[in-house]
Formats: C-alpha cells, sequence, structure tokens
C-alpha cells in the first residue's frame, strides 16, 4: 500500500516502468537515524521493549476484544491472490514473519526460505448504532511491480522525490473496509452492505451483490439489488461484489498487490494461478503447488488485531518498525454509551508512525491503514469510517455515525451486540 504519491513526477515513473521489467531490484538505502520524540498513548498499555506477542488471546488486550473477533471472522474476506513471476512474494504473511520487527529486511528475507509465509491478516473493528466497520488489512514482504535494473538505477537518482507506488518498494500493505448492517427488527441479519478497497492509492467503492463463484472461480450473477456502479477505476465484468456467504470476495493483483472485487474473467487468464485465502483461525501456507494458469490452491488464514500490534506500535513510535511521524492532531465523534446519552468525544491522537522502514526500492514508502486517505483528511478512513462510508456512498440520516465502539480511542461497548 498505501504510498503517498508525488503527482509531479507519476509521468515520469509511469514511463520508467514500462522499461524497467527485466530483472529484480535489489536496492537500499542507509537507515537515518530517528529522531526521539514523546510516547503517545490512546489507551492503557503496556510499555513495549522490543517484540509484541501478537498470538496473545485477543480478549486480554481491551474490553470487547473477543467479540471484535468474533465479528471479523464472520465477515472475513475472500482473496483471490494472483500469483506473477515469483509467487512467494505474493503469499499473504505477518510483518514479523521473519521472528523480528524490523521493516528493512523484510525484502531480504522474503526470498529466505527458512522463513514461513504463514498467512495472516490484520484487522479492526467500529461499532456505530446502525453498522458494523470492519478493517482488513493485508500484508507482503515486497511489491515488486517494475522490479527492474532500469527501475533500480532510476529509484536511486530520485529516491527522494518520486516515491511513487509504481515503483518496487519494501513492505506492501492494502486492504479493505467492510460495512455491515446490524439486525432489524425480530428475524433480521447482520448483512455485508457496503466494502470500499485500497488499490495502491484509489479507495474503489462497491456495492454488495449475491454472487455465486464457481468452482472455475468465475463469477455468475444471481441478482442485483443496486443499479449504481461506484469503482470507476475497474472495467471489466460487473462492477457490484460478490459475497460467499456474507464474506466478500476480493481479488488481490499478483507483485503490486492492490485489491478489488473478484469478477473472474481477464483477472483469472491474466495471471500465472492463484492462492484463494479463506479464514479459518489457523495460519496456513502455500505449498506452492500452483504452477500455472487456471489452477488455484486453497490455503486458511488467522487473524491478528491492529490495535495491539502495528497501531500499538505507531503510538510508540517503534524505529525498528516505522520511520517517520505524521501529526494527527485532534478528533471529534460522537458516542453513545449503554443508557442511550449521546456525547460529543473529543480526542487528541497527535504525532504517531504513519509509514513503515524500508530500504529496498524508494525506502520508507509503504503505509498502514491510518496513514490511508482520500482528498481528505489524513486517518479519516481508520479512525472515522461511519463519516467516511457516509459521505463516500452519498447516505442519508438512518446511516448511524454515532459510535458504540471505537478501539482506536479508547470507546468500548458496554455488552455484547449479539
Amino acid at each position: 500500500m498505501g504510498c503517498m504519491v508525488s503527482t509531479r513526477f507519476r509521468w515520469l515513473v509511469v514511463m520508467v516502468v514500462a522499461l524497467a521489467n527485466v530483472g529484480l531490484l535489489v536496492c537500499h538505502v542507509a537507515n537515518a537515524q530517528e529522531p526521539s520524540f514523546d510516547r503517545v498513548e490512546l489507551f492503557d498499555v503496556c510499555s513495549l521493549t522490543g517484540a509484541v506477542d501478537s498470538s496473545a488471546d485477543p480478549a486480554t488486550t481491551y474490553s470487547g476484544a473477543a467479540v471484535d473477533y468474533q465479528i471479523a471472522a464472520r465477515f472475513a474476506p475472500v482473496f483471490h491472490q494472483a500469483l506473477g513471476a515469483t509467487p512467494r512474494f505474493d503469499y499473504i504473511t505477518r510483518f514479523n514473519f521473519d521472528g523480528d520487527w524490523r521493516g528493512d529486511n523484510n525484502w531480504e528475507n522474503a526470498s529466505n526460505v527458512q522463513y514461513s509465509l504463514s498467512a495472516a491478516v490484520y484487522f479492526n473493528v467500529s461499532e456505530s448504532v446502525t453498522h458494523y466497520f470492519i478493517h482488513y488489512a493485508v500484508f507482503h514482504p515486497r511489491d515488486y511491480k517494475g522490479a527492474g535494473v532500469l527501475a533500480q538505477w532510476l529509484s536511486n537518482i530520485f529516491r527522494w522525490f518520486a516515491r511513487s507506488p509504481a515503483l518496487a518498494h519494501e513492505n506492501d500493505m492494502e486492504g479493505a473496509l467492510v460495512v455491515v448492517e446490524k439486525p432489524s427488527g425480530l428475524f433480521g441479519s447482520q448483512k455485508v452492505v457496503y466494502v470500499e478497497t485500497m488499490a495502491h492509492n484509489d479507495f474503489l467503492r462497491y456495492e454488495v451483490d449475491r454472487l455465486v463463484i464457481d468452482a472455475d472461480n468465475s463469477g455468475t450473477a444471481q441478482a442485483s439489488r443496486f443499479g449504481r456502479s461506484t469503482d470507476r477505476y475497474y472495467r471489466e465484468g460487473s462492477y457490484r461484489l460478490p459475497v460467499e456467504d456474507e464474506h466478500p470476495v476480493l481479488y488481490v493483483e499478483p507483485k503490486g498487490h492492490g485489491i478489488r472485487a473478484f469478477h473472474g474473467g481477464r483477472q483469472i487468464h491474466n495471471v500465472d494461478g492463484f492462492v484463494v485465502y479463506r479464514y479459518t483461525g489457523h495460519a496456513g501456507e502455500p505449498l506452492g503447488v500452483v504452477s500455472g494458469h487456471g489452477q488455484h490452491e486453497d490455503v486458511g488464514y488467522e487473524l491478528v488485531p491492529l490495535v495491539n500490534t502495528l497501531w500499538l506500535l505507531a503510538q510508540e513510535q517503534h524505529a525498528d518498525v516505522y520511520a517517520g511521524t505524521f501529526d494527527y492532531g485532534d478528533w471529534t465523534i460522537r458516542t453513545q454509551d449503554a443508557s442511550g446519552v449521546v456525547r460529543r468525544h473529543d480526542k487528541f491522537v497527535g504525532e504517531i508512525s504513519d509509514h513503515f522502514r524500508g530500504s529496498a526500492g524508494p525506502g520508507n514508502i509503504a503505509r498502514p491503514p491510518w496513514a490511508w486517505h482520500d482528498q481528505g483528511r489524513q486517518g479519516n478512513w481508520f479512525l472515522t469510517p461511519a463519516e467516511m462510508i457516509k459521505r463516500h456512498f452519498e447516505l442519508n440520516d438512518t446511516f448511524s455515525t454515532t459510535y458504540l465502539h471505537h478501539p482506536a480511542f479508547g470507546i468500548y461497548r458496554g455488552g455484547s451486540p449479539y
């Protein structure tokens, strides 16, 4: 992901990439000394001295964490990960797949088969009066598009101003925001209604269609409740997003790993097979048995909460994980407590880390979800998802932006939402 682009030089970078697919990018930058910052805490956590135990029981991290895990598991996407020239670099995994929390050795360690690329997806759950907002973030150690000798040479020259996702780079995070409508009435049920995905610097907007995904990965529409297409960047097949039993079905491109709705068609025919990741609660690893077009391998993944891993480390301004900070300032949202009282809630976030440390390619370019944004304020997609979705889909006031649960701001629901 999530790299902010210097638009003045985007045209130049596009021309470079067209000429640059002739080898593997290996370019490193000397690590700069990180300045010292004051510690920022958004909720009570233990001080970090190094690694974070992200395998801990999520129920021990904050109030309502166990319920959040259940919600995230119930609606966890199916990821059709397309494979490129080097399939191993397309495998989904944890940031610390290599046993440490250094960002600037992930490019190199990704090629070392002694490190397991077991499948994990990061998540965070917020809840309003009417909806759940579930962020899913997918990590790859390498974005290896445009990874050629010429790209290496030019990325050294233009390192400080051509910071574009069109160049290969160390660490890569893309994601999806899944919006679930809560039950209404005695016989109501939860259902996915909106999904936004991150494909490099573009948010792609989808309303949900109930589709059947056939065994050969082709999509067949059953019925459409929505006539409006909101994905203006994608021009193939249906513009709506399929679900399998309320699990959004997503396509992850090879090499660059942008995420879109899965529709089959050219998505299948233009790649060297797939790994299809589904949530199982177990971190599986691809066997590497996919050997070409039309083949796929099924792999299970586990869920890792963002709030006690990467989000916590961003507050700590962990110098091995991140390089640089951004001042997020003050935020104001509306909250409702267990007794139904609605209040204004002001939260000072301040200066926290906003991009991963990396030395291969344009250094320090990949960003976590709180650094993704559209034309609005940095952080709004992660920190105010209800307001973002309401604006993006032009929804009326029956869509609530009053929060019952917002762990990143230290707001926790009074009881089980079920």
